[in-house]
């Protein structure tokens, strides 16, 4: 039991910058997390939360986007039936308490094994900048992300608000898609 505090100890630390809505928003956030980390166990090989919610700009109906890097050969559409069936559904009651309180947040998992997180990923642009890192065995997703900020500086990216949105310039056209980082 003491290993499971201990990591819930962790987990709420690290998402202590989120901005919570409630204690139940909160608590919802910190279950799904830890149920990953539980569930996918040795498999999870990174794990970080990005977009509105690292950068605390989330509202009441925003998705909670969640880049998981697992040890994995399964495809896509079994890595995404296994998240809904042993992380989504088993804390549905959870998310029902939070659409009682107004608050309407849909989980977003990106879901890539080792091989595919080892090319370039257009999430990993908002990531340098804005990331809550809950596991990284081996620096994994840190490496990455520093690979792709080295990347963005040669590309010459900035970032404009564009349409009521930030968006991602890359100005030099050297970028391929599918680069490997890794």
């Amino acid at each position: 039991m003491m290993w499971g505090m201990t990591r819930d100890i962790r987990i709420t630390e690290k998402i202590k910058t989120i901005r919570f809505f409630s204690q139940s928003h909160k608590e919802y956030v910190a279950k799904v997390l830890e149920r990953i980390v539980e569930f996918y166990g040795d498999q999870l090989v990174s794990l970080a939360v990005f977009g509105s919610y690292a950068r605390a700009e989330n509202r009441l109906n925003s998705d909670l986007d969640i880049l998981l890097i697992l040890k994995t050969n399964k495809p896509r559409h079994e890595r995404i039936r296994e998240f809904v069936e042993n992380i989504e559904m088993p804390l549905e009651f959870l998310a029902h308490r939070l659409i009682d309180e107004g608050i309407f947040m849909e989980l977003s998992p990106i879901i890539l094994s080792e091989e595919e997180a080892k090319y370039f990923n257009p999430v990993y642009l908002d990531m340098v900048e804005h990331s809550i890192i809950i596991v990284d065995r081996g620096d994994f997703i840190r490496n990455i992300l520093e690979r792709v900020r080295e990347q963005m500086g040669k590309w010459g990216s900035y970032k404009e608000f564009v349409g009521g949105r930030w968006m991602w310039v890359i100005k030099k056209g050297e970028f391929v898609g599918g680069e490997k980082l890794g």
